[in-house]
C-alpha cells in the first residue's frame, strides 16, 4: 500500500517547495494564483489533505469540537445538531457527536473521550443526574463548554436554551383560545429540571385563564411510554380534551394512541 500523501509529495508533484505548498494549504503567504492553482491542482490529484493535528500544534488553535446530546434519536435533537453542524461547518470548525443517552456515567467517558482528544470545545446537554465530579472535570482541564437545552447545575457556563415556562405557558394559552378547558401536561421525567421549568408555565397559564385543575401526567420521554400513558390518560380523565406535551417524542407516543383509539 502506497504511502499516504504528505507536503513534500505534493511540492514534488507541483515541482514547487515544501514551504509554498505548507503557505497555500493554510492560505498565507505572497502566493501568485498561478503556483496557488499549481499547488491545489496536484493536492487533489494526490487526494492529499492536510494534517489538522500539526497545524493545531503549531497554531495552538484546535477547530474541532465536541457535542454530547443526551438523546440523539429524538427528532428535535437531530434538528439541532443539523443546525450546529452546519454553522460551525461554514466557520471553519469539525463537529463530532456522542450520545450520553441521558446516562451521568456514559457521560463521563463521552467528556473523557473529548478531552483525551484535545477538542477546541465542547457543546454539552448534561444529562438529569450529572453528578458534581464530572463539572469539576470540566473545569480542571479548562475546557471551553456551553451548555444547552439544559443549564449545568454548578460552574459557570455559558448557556444557550429555551424559555421553557414562557413556551409551555403559550401553548396552554393557545389551547384555551381554541376552547379547552380541561388540559393536562402530559409527559416528562418528575426529576427533569427541563421539565420542573415547563410545568411551572402550564400551571400559570392554567390559574391566570381560570382553567380546569392542573394535571401533571407522568410518562416516560419515548414513543412507546408516550403511547402507553395517553391510553391511561384518556381512561382515566375522559373529560381531558387536549395536553401540553413535555417533548416530541412523547407527543408521538401520544398522537399514536389517540389515533389508534379515534
Amino acid at each position: 500500500m502506497a504511502d499516504k500523501p504528505k507536503l513534500e509529495t505534493v511540492a514534488k508533484e507541483a515541482g514547487v517547495s515544501t514551504a509554498t505548498v505548507s503557505q497555500v494549504m493554510r492560505g498565507t503567504g505572497r502566493i501568485s494564483d498561478q503556483t496557488r492553482k499549481k499547488v491545489m491542482a496536484a493536492a487533489a490529484k494526490l487526494h492529499y489533505v492536510p494534517d489538522g493535528r500539526a497545524a493545531a500544534m503549531r497554531s495552538g488553535e484546535r477547530r474541532e469540537i465536541g457535542l454530547v446530546i443526551h438523546a440523539i434519536a429524538n427528532p428535535f435533537n437531530a434538528e439541532a445538531i443539523s443546525g450546529v453542524s452546519d454553522l460551525l461547518e461554514s466557520e471553519g470548525y469539525l463537529v463530532s457527536i456522542l450520545d450520553s443517552q441521558d446516562d451521568a456515567t456514559r457521560e463521563r467517558r463521552n467528556l473523557e473521550a473529548f478531552i483525551r482528544s484535545s477538542r477546541g470545545g465542547l457543546l454539552w446537554v448534561p444529562a438529569n443526574d450529572t453528578p458534581q465530579a464530572t463539572y469539576d472535570l470540566l473545569a480542571a482541564h479548562h475546557m471551553p463548554t456551553v451548555t444547552f437545552l439544559r443549564p449545568a447545575r454548578s460552574g459557570s457556563f455559558d448557556h444557550v436554551g429555551i424559555r421553557n415556562a414562557r413556551a409551555t405557558a403559550e401553548a396552554t394559552r393557545y389551547l384555551a383560545d381554541l376552547g379547552h378547558r380541561n388540559i393536562a401536561y402530559f409527559g416528562g421525567a418528575t426529576h427533569s429540571v427541563v421539565r420542573a421549568e415547563r410545568i411551572a408555565g402550564y400551571r400559570r397559564a392554567m390559574e391566570e385563564g381560570g382553567l380546569g385543575p392542573a394535571l401533571i401526567w407522568e410518562s416516560g420521554n419515548d414513543k412507546i411510554s408516550g403511547r402507553d400513558a395517553m391510553q391511561a390518560l384518556r381512561l382515566a380523565h375522559p373529560d381531558v380534551t387536549a395536553v401540553v406535551c413535555n417533548g416530541d417524542m412523547v407527543a408521538l407516543g401520544a398522537s399514536l394512541a389517540v389515533a389508534d383509539q379515534g
